[in-house]
């Protein structure tokens, strides 16, 4: 059992990295398309259906996420087959070229990394530990639910732009500018 406060960071937090990763694609629209094509391998006709397809997915199951209380399980399990299919597309791309861009987070010209999969790998495990563990059964206060709010803010600031922190903090432990 955890705290129903964890549970809620948790499905805040993962909620809002997938609004944000939402926003992010539809920010610029075609460009995702164009990764999506050569991210997944689809025709161009494809990646134009599959494209709003992926972000309206995202929107859902962030509102899901943020709004569970009688589907909690339901939504955490569609965010789990989410994350471990965005997951097993990273690894796929990482393996096989490294070249193919995601613009998961806005990042679209940069190829996919190894960090990406870390970002998702310590998703998927928040999403295992709230699917797994059952919230305490006290309702939260007004106060407890702005708390669990406030705490998924940093989580979704440093998960949404993971990349960019290692890259910072290796780049600051070499002594480079």
């Amino acid at each position: 059992m955890i705290p129903a406060w964890l549970d809620e960071g948790i499905r805040i937090g993962v909620a809002g990295l997938l609004a944000y990763a939402a926003a992010s694609k539809m920010a610029d629209m075609a460009a995702f398309r164009r990764n999506l094509a050569g991210f997944v391998g689809v025709h161009d006709m494809a990646a134009s259906v599959l494209a709003p397809t992926v972000v309206g997915a995202e929107v859902a199951l962030a509102l899901a996420l943020a709004f569970a209380s009688e589907s909690r399980i339901e939504a955490l399990a569609a965010a789990l087959l989410a994350f471990t299919a965005f997951t097993l597309f990273l690894v796929r791309a990482y393996a096989t070229s490294g070249a193919v861009r995601c613009g998961c987070f806005g990042d679209g010209e940069r190829p996919v990394s190894v960090h990406d999969v870390v970002r998702n790998m310590v998703i998927l495990a928040a999403l295992v530990v709230c699917a797994a563990c059952a919230p305490s059964a006290e309702p939260l206060s007004v106060v407890e639910h702005v708390v669990a709010a406030a705490a998924a803010l940093p989580p979704i600031v440093v998960l949404s732009r993971f990349h960019r922190f290692v890259v910072l903090l290796v780049h600051a432990s070499d002594g480079a500018p």
